[in-house]
């Protein structure tokens, strides 16, 4: 039997699926920063893991109503992508306008891109899409908050 004092090192645990996580020392030792957010997670001191949750599910969020106008506008699976990539590469918070509003511009704008001569909608236009009419109607958006964004949106889109 052994002694109190006696130390010796833990058994090895070997997983017993298949699709188990291991994690070899070595490459911990030899890449740092790789497991640099793992091991402050596992200590405890994660500053920013409520933070970073917020912006993600915040993200989630906006694209949801975005998904939901995109529906709505009847958009084809290629614009709703196309809106998808617009969307994330403004920057809201600098926007100052409604995510909603954000999101009915992306989706004039990329409706817009797909008319060969012309466009689909534009706000002060009286031959235009009933649809997005009554939708922006539907929602309170002004003609004058429509072309603001849309023009903004334009400018500012990498696309």
């Amino acid at each position: 039997m052994e002694s109190p004092k006696e130390k010796h090192p833990p058994e090895t645990i070997t997983p017993d699926t298949e699709n188990a996580t291991y994690f070899d020392p070595n490459e911990r030792n030899s890449n740092p920063s790789k497991f640099r957010r793992l091991m402050l997670y596992n200590r405890g001191t994660w500053k920013d893991r409520r933070e970073e949750n917020k912006r993600v599910t915040h993200r989630q969020d906006n694209l949801a109503i975005l998904d939901s106008l995109a529906g709505q506008l009847d958009l084809t699976r290629f614009q709703k992508e196309k809106a998808r990539r617009v969307f994330d590469d403004l920057e809201l918070g600098k926007l100052g306008k409604s995510v909603s509003l954000v999101a009915f511009g992306v989706c004039t704008l990329v409706a817009n891109d797909d008319v060969p001569n012309g466009t689909r909608y534009w706000p002060t236009s009286n031959d235009t899409c009933s649809l997005f009419e009554s939708i922006a109607d539907d929602l309170g958006f002004t003609e004058n908050q429509q072309l603001s964004i849309i023009l903004t949106i334009d400018h500012r889109r990498v696309e």
